[in-house]
């Protein structure tokens, strides 16, 4: 940028030049100079104003006093060739690092750019950081840049006018400083860069320039300048205190291209989204290009090209449009000169920025000179078979010929993601075809119609695969009229009637059997199909065969479009099987595949899968970057319900990594994407709503929770996607639980359990469950009872028939306890009956439970054990219920023969509750069963209440027989093993920490809220920090407890050979 003399500055000079000038002129002169700085700067915002400031100080100098415009010398204060920091600039130390140390060494580079990149900002930086020299020339000749250096080295100095003097006189100045030099605007100066190389004491020159110039005695270096990366972006808006929601940020990220000249515009304007008109800054580089001969035209067809230009299309377009024959030589030097404004990369040419391509297109057309561009692509295009290209570009010059490919063309545009424009090119097919007679035609572009409708979920799908069938049956098309039969069963899938749909593709290939041989594509067809409906019923084992089959049919009809939307299905299939590692491996093929040949639509759906599989694999920030990378990916593509539902993976996968703002605002984002109550994306809207309330749950705002979760579910409801009216039924039971209505809460879950489909069997089972629990708190013991017996049939199934039929608790627990093996319906059944006995006063069931229960824990049932625990951790005793207690627990410890933990014995972890809140974990060293039941009891009590585990104690001598200590440790990821009350869900929501302490029973009670490490196949691995939490935790303790020091080794070894592996 020019240094500018100021207003002040000007009326001085002025003064100076004419004394007997009035006053009032010096003031209209500065008042219609700030008139004019203010008009430009509204009019072009980031412009150089100061050079239209310039030029209009001269018309209004000759114009009102009939004066010169005061001339500042280039060599009267050189300091002002370096003009004043830009307050939003972005340091780029990095690349100023580079560019410092290549002149350090003695080196010339020419730092280049695209128009807009920054060039002269960042060599102002660097001279700056460094103290160079700084020229900057812009229209100076090469004589006054080189005085203006030689005044900067030796201000005392007059310089020479024979230029060899001059270059002397330089050379002499530089052996006594030594300094790096910085030259700006040098485009069109390689003469001054010839004669600066020529000087034998330079320590490093930097030139920059829109291209390399030709020099002979010096290896010039050079340095491309990079546009901002996304980290710079956030920089840079961050400086600026802009904060943009992660879609938009992409969007302006991709818009800008990290082009500072668009970016600054953008701020310039302040707007929320990337400006479309920069007609000021553009139309400056249109004229430049009009400078250089042929230009335009390289613009113009690389502007206005479909696909990509490549070197030699350009040369062959420019010669036929110019009918000369110019060579790739040629070319690429003619695109050398083009000061930046095109660019090349392997081979392929490109407009700098994609806005100034649409400025050049949008030129061309208002001007009508658009169509020659197009006629000659076209041809282009036809030579080359690119038939989307040749229909675009027909299309654009108004060519009838296009009607002659537009059923082709739809097809290529529809597989490679160009989706309106392939709708566009169907819908025109069919109407073609039905002027014409030809049914054919008309059904094909009417069943591609509806495959391109239902993608971008616009209405008219299933409107569009009718019409196909009506033409494949008036033809006696048998195969065609039942391909249009299949694709109006995949429309019914994620609907309401999604079992009818699917049950049609399976009847329809059971009814084909062996006739689907003898057509493998439509065998293909048919499976691929089948693997989508199998996905959106949740049989994803059957979604990976049928997905299997389709893509080995499709590979060998070489139909790659087949093939990848086969092998995609199968990659989603294994990855919600767990099999991630097979899983990856295709996810990341496709992605290679999809990139390798250009298709938007499958590189969208590959990174896709890649989201959902890093999230599985817990690499958040891996999830992350495909997330975004896809939301790019669909921002291209033009669709909004993609980008609103990668905004959703993007949110899980911020989500993950404990950033709950970032999550909501991309929660929030993809729904103000949707239109509100639209049916293409109704169900996609709900989805969102769906995902904010549960943000608004983990915040306890359990108001908003509820209303997002009701408003979502009728939705869904609507929709007909019954996983999700499932998952909202599941957070609308917790959410009313939360509120104390446990009837309506046990009525949700109990919603959730039946329209969950039946793969997802160990969810239904616990949430029939938390309806059994429900129904328990809210007094109806007869619906809890029927929830347990549900849950039991769905585990086992083989033992259906003798849990038939409305049974009392008292019939229930003998059959749990001979079927039931694990134990968990024990523990789940005597847990209801608990409850709703407390909850009704009902002692006598509650003491009837105690003996039941210590009876089964005695003769060996584990889980009957942790029952009994629930059982005493949930009561209130009064003093005779304490007597019969510590009776009960004396009992079964007189089972009990405890053992050194060397001996190979087994460890019992157990999880309890308290009244208070905290969480006890107790681990005791025995291979009983009734260890664990006796231990569990008198954990509860000690923790629940103190009294009551003191009197208990008084009748107990448990100390005299344990030889190793007792350990009470919480983890929150072991307790997610047990659910013993509401008391513990709310404990381990509030993660409460506390401690026990009892020194006359010998034991140690220490508790903590902290994870360990990891968990792998019932195996817990604790980390050394862990332990080390432990240790100190429990040395804290003895010294409370006044133990003796000598004894803390022999204690605090135990702990670490226990928990370290």
């Amino acid at each position: 940028m020019k240094r500018v003399t100021t207003s002040e500055q000007l009326l001085s000079a002025l003064a100076d030049h004419a004394p007997s000038v009035q006053v009032q002129h010096l003031e209209k002169l500065e008042q219609h100079v700030q008139g004019n700085a203010n008009s430009i700067v509204g009019d072009h915002g980031t412009l150089n104003v100061f050079q239209v400031l310039n030029a209009d100080a001269a018309k209004v100098l000759s114009q009102y006093l009939n004066l010169q415009a005061p001339t500042a010398r280039p060599d009267a204060d050189p300091s002002h060739d370096l003009p004043p920091p830009e307050p939003d600039l972005l340091s780029r130390e990095a690349l100023e690092d580079q560019l410092i140390s290549t002149l350090q060494r003695g080196q010339t580079a020419v730092v280049t750019g695209v128009p807009g990149s920054g060039k002269s900002t960042f060599l102002q930086q660097v001279a700056r950081r460094t103290g160079g020299l700084y020229i900057q020339l812009g229209g100076k000749s090469t004589t006054r840049a080189l005085r203006a250096l030689l005044r900067r080295l030796d201000p005392t100095l007059v310089p020479p006018t024979d230029p060899e003097a001059l270059m002397d006189a330089i050379d002499a100045a530089l052996e006594q400083r030594q300094e790096l030099i910085f030259i700006d605007q040098a485009t069109d100066h390689p003469d001054l860069l010839q004669a600066l190389m020529e000087l034998q004491h330079t320590n490093g020159i930097a030139v920059s320039a829109s291209q390399v110039p030709v020099v002979r005695s010096r290896t010039v270096s050079t340095f491309t300048l990079p546009p901002f990366s996304d980290e710079e972006l956030n920089q840079w808006l961050n400086a600026k205190s802009i904060s943009l929601p992660p879609g938009e940020l992409i969007r302006l990220s991709e818009a800008s291209q990290g082009n500072p000249l668009y970016l600054r515009a953008y701020q310039a304007l302040q707007a929320k989204t990337i400006p479309q008109d920069l007609e000021a800054l553009e139309e400056q580089l249109w004229q430049q290009a009009g400078v250089i001969p042929g230009l335009e035209h390289a613009l113009g067809f690389t502007a206005l090209a479909y696909g990509p230009v490549r070197v030699t299309d350009l040369r062959n377009l420019l010669a036929d449009h110019t009918q000369t024959a110019p060579t790739v030589q040629d070319v690429l030097k003619f695109i050398s000169e083009s000061r930046g404004l095109l660019t090349t990369r392997e081979g392929v040419v490109t407009v700098f920025h994609s806005h100034f391509a649409e400025y050049v297109e949008r030129f061309l057309r208002q001007h009508d000179l658009s169509e020659p561009y197009h006629q000659l692509l076209a041809e282009q295009a036809r030579q080359s078979g690119a038939t989307v290209a040749l229909a675009y570009h027909l299309h654009q010059a108004h060519d009838p010929a296009l009607h002659e490919v537009t059923l082709q063309a739809s097809f290529e545009a529809f597989r490679t993601g160009d989706w309106p424009f392939a709708l566009e090119l169907a819908t025109m097919a069919e109407q073609d075809s039905v002027q014409s007679g030809d049914l054919e035609q008309a059904a094909r572009s009417a069943l591609l119609q509806a495959n391109i409708l239902q993608v971008t979920r616009a209405n008219g799908s299933m409107e569009a695969a009718q019409r196909a069938a009506q033409a494949f049956r008036e033809m006696e098309d048998a195969e065609g009229e039942l391909a249009a039969e299949v694709f109006q069963h995949v429309l019914r899938v994620g609907t309401p009637d999604n079992q009818q749909g699917l049950q049609g593709l399976e009847g329809i290939r059971q009814n084909l059997g062996d006739q689907l041989e003898r057509s493998p594509s439509f065998a293909a067809m048919l499976d691929v199909n089948l693997s989508f409906a199998y996905i959106h019923s949740g049989e994803f084992e059957l979604g990976r065969e049928a997905a299997q089959r389709a893509a080995e049919g499709f590979g060998a009809l070489h139909e790659s479009s087949g093939e990848f939307t086969a092998w995609q299905n199968f990659t989603l299939c294994a990855a919600k099987l767990d099999d991630l590692d097979v899983a990856e491996d295709k996810a990341q093929y496709l992605l290679q595949e999809a990139q390798r040949t250009g298709h938007p639509r499958w590189i969208l759906a590959a990174r896709n899968t890649l989201t959902m599989i890093y999230r599985k694999r817990d690499l958040p920030e891996q999830a992350e970057q495909h997330a975004r990378d896809a939301i790019r990916q669909a921002q291209r593509l033009g669709s909004a319900h993609l980008q609103a539902m990668n905004l959703a993976n993007l949110g899980n996968a911020l989500l993950d990594q404990g950033n709950v703002e970032g999550a909501e605002r991309a929660y929030q984002e993809g729904l103000a994407l949707l239109q509100p109550g639209a049916p293409s994306t109704l169900g996609q809207e709900a989805h969102l709503e769906e995902l904010i309330c549960r943000l608004r749950m983990d915040a306890e705002q359990w108001q908003d929770a509820r209303q997002l979760a009701e408003a979502a579910i009728a939705k869904q409801r609507q929709v007909g996607e019954l996983l999700r009216v499932s998952t909202l039924s599941e957070k609308l039971s917790k959410i009313y639980a939360q509120g104390g209505d446990f009837a309506r809460s046990a009525a949700c879950a109990q919603d959730s359990a039946q329209y969950r489909p039946d793969v997802y069997i160990e969810e239904s089972v616990n949430l029939w469950a938390q309806a059994a629990a429900g129904w328990a708190e809210a007094g109806d013991l007869d619906r809890s009872l029927n929830a347990v017996v549900q849950a039991v049939s769905l585990v086992h199934s083989e033992h259906a028939t003798a849990f038939q039929g409305q049974k009392t608790w008292e019939e229930l627990l003998p059959l749990l306890l001979q079927h039931d093996e694990d134990g968990f319906f024990v523990m789940h059944l005597v847990r209801c009956v608990n409850r709703w006995a407390t909850c009704h006063g009902r002692a006598h069931v509650r003491r009837q439970l105690i003996i039941l229960t210590r009876d089964a824990s005695v003769h060996g049932h584990q889980r009957a054990a942790s029952a009994l625990a629930f059982i005493v951790g949930e009561g209130h005793w009064s003093s005779d219920e304490l007597t019969a207690l510590a009776q009960d627990i004396q009992r079964i410890w007189s089972y009990v023969s405890f053992h050194d933990r060397d001996d190979g014995s087994g460890v019992w972890t157990i999880g309890i509750s308290s009244d208070p809140g905290f969480i006890l974990q107790i681990d005791v060293f025995s291979e009983l069963p009734a260890t664990r039941a006796a231990g569990m009891s008198l954990a509860v009590l000690a923790a629940s209440q103190a009294s009551a585990f003191f009197a208990v104690m008084a009748d107990i001598t448990l100390a005299l027989q344990v030889k190793d200590t007792l350990y009470l440790i919480i983890s929150e990821a072991d307790q997610a093993a047990y659910f013993p009350s509401i008391n513990l869900k709310s404990a381990l929501e509030k993660q409460k920490t506390a401690a026990i302490v009892n020194p006359e029973l010998g034991a140690m009670l220490a508790l903590s809220n902290t994870w360990m490490d990891g968990h792998s196949v019932g195996v817990t691995r604790y980390g050394r920090s862990y332990v080390a939490l432990i240790i100190d935790f429990c040395q804290a303790l003895w010294a409370r407890w006044n133990v003796p020091e000598e004894q803390w080794e022999r204690a605090t070894r135990t702990l670490a050979e226990h928990y370290l592996p």
